[in-house]
């Protein structure tokens, strides 16, 4: 077994208006690098083993919100949207209606439904799709043999967590902006 020592870099940021804080250790290597962060919001890690020619610093600088919460998250960035998913559900069944997939008693008794799955799902997920399967016999008749969508269930809406949010939209721009001048500077 052999153990080797290599240095990182550690960028804290404290001092915020929300009071925020948050820590990024960088290390970075010939087309590729780790990064790993604790906040307030969470943490973020990953390791890119190939980035190609630019430094991880530049290639961070460069991502979008989706691919970096998949990579850093690992999963777990999205979380159940009800009243998306709410929406979806009743513009489902306005657009089988309209194409005459589904008689206009289905519609209204299912439109009925989903008021009443609004009522008593909150915002769990397991819950909602509890609701479906035992108190809205006609929506979950219509979902199970395909008539409202392909999938045999709920057109299902996600959102970021409000870590990944606030995350994103307070902490990751300040990281951006001083590697951006950090690399003028290198």
């Amino acid at each position: 077994m052999k153990i080797t020592k290599k240095a990182a870099v550690v960028y804290s940021l404290r001092g915020l208006k929300h009071g925020g804080w948050a820590e990024v250790t960088i290390r970075e290597w010939n087309k590729g690098g780790s990064f790993s962060c604790q906040s307030d919001f969470g943490d973020f890690n990953y390791i890119w083993g190939s980035i190609g020619v630019q430094t991880l610093r530049e290639f961070l600088c460069d991502l979008n919100k989706g691919y970096f919460m998949k990579k850093t998250r690992q999963g777990r960035y999205m979380e159940f949207d009800f009243d998306k998913t709410i929406e979806q559900i009743k513009t489902d069944i306005l657009t089988v209606r309209r194409d005459e997939g589904i008689t206009k008693q289905e519609a209204l008794d299912s439109w009925e439904e989903v008021e009443k799955l609004y009522i008593e799902s909150g915002e769990s997920q397991d819950a909602f799709f509890y609701s479906i399967s035992n108190m809205c016999p006609v929506l979950y008749e219509l979902y199970n043999d395909g008539r409202l969508n392909d999938e045999y269930h709920p057109s299902i809406r996600e959102r970021y967590t409000s870590g990944c949010d606030g995350f994103w939209d307070n902490m990751w721009p300040h990281f951006v902006e001083y590697w951006k001048e950090e690399l003028k500077n290198d």
